[in-house]
């Protein structure tokens, strides 16, 4: 088994490896990805802005770790997030609030795999939390 290097900071309680966790110097954490195996071939899940997601182009082929990393930086260094930038590849598996079992299902993730994706969209929140600017009189 090969030995990956973890993040480690005050922020994710989950092992995230090193290699997939995406940040920039000026704009700090942009987004992670978690690779899952299934039933009909490796999936790189991309998890970004409270979404995971996949992307698939327009002939079905899902993007690779490779090629979603890419486009996860591709889409910051143009000023936008990867739901807006690659918005015809986009596919949502779930957000905070709840998962889309039927792309779930669609891709062949199985239970322990949405369960997995749900607790790292949980362990991520604290990078998307936004604050309301109150009216001060």
């Amino acid at each position: 088994m090969a030995n990956f290097k973890l993040v480690r900071n005050d922020f994710v309680n989950m092992d995230w490896i090193a290699d997939n966790f995406i940040e920039s110097k000026t704009q700090g954490f942009i987004g992670a990805i978690c690779e899952y195996t299934t039933p009909d071939g490796d999936r790189a899940v991309g998890f970004q802005g409270r979404r995971a997601f996949l992307l698939v182009d327009e002939y079905g082929d899902i993007y690779s770790r490779k090629e979603l990393i890419e486009a996860i930086k591709d889409s910051a260094k143009n000023g936008y997030d990867v739901y807006t930038y690659y918005e015809d590849d986009f596919v949502e598996l779930g957000n905070l609030i709840e998962m889309n079992e039927d792309m779930l299902d669609q891709y062949s993730f199985d239970d322990e795999d949405k369960a997995d994706i749900k607790n790292r969209l949980d362990d991520l929140s604290c990078y998307w939390i936004y604050v309301e600017e109150e009216d001060v009189e």
